[in-house]
């Protein structure tokens, strides 16, 4: 009677445990493809439409500005910050705010990680953060997550 009662009871365990093992895998695999999808540094969010094609370091992005006499506008980001992800899937990610940043001046994407030396040359203390140089000083900053009317008022207030 022992042995009957052991054996029905491992038999509902591996019903129990069998779709939920099918859950987590499926899970997993779910993880893996968005990750192979946006690569292993995106932290799930693309580079916004307004910094695709631009500069991606300080010294770069301020070369280019200074060439073209133009503004320079550092977002300041990294994959693993969460606000930086909401930023660019918000404010970063309206129409309106990528033809204003391209209007204004250079964009650049500054990766905190990848660009340290860059990032501490602007005194980036905290991410995200969009920073306007004109000739390699700074002429504005706005920190946090922002929204897409913040940042547009905060570009047409930046001096030309």
């Amino acid at each position: 009677m022992t042995v009957s009662l052991l054996t029905r009871s491992t038999s509902r365990r591996r019903v129990v445990i069998g779709p939920f093992a099918a859950i987590v895998i499926g899970a997993l695999f779910l993880i893996a493809l968005q990750w192979y999808r946006n690569g292993p540094n995106s932290g799930g969010v693309s580079i916004p439409a307004a910094f695709l094609g631009q500069p991606q370091t300080v010294a770069a992005g301020v070369a280019r500005a200074s060439a073209e006499k133009k503004v320079m506008i550092a977002f300041a980001t990294a994959s693993w910050c969460g606000p930086c992800q909401a930023f660019k899937q918000g404010a970063l990610a309206d129409q309106r705010v990528t033809d204003a940043l391209r209007a204004t001046g250079i964009p650049a994407y500054i990766d905190v990680d990848k660009d340290q030396a860059g990032a501490g040359s602007l005194k980036v203390f905290s991410i995200p953060v969009l920073i306007a140089l004109r000739d390699g000083r700074e002429v504005g900053r706005m920190e946090g997550v922002r929204s897409a009317k913040e940042v547009l008022d905060w570009l047409s207030e930046l001096p030309k």
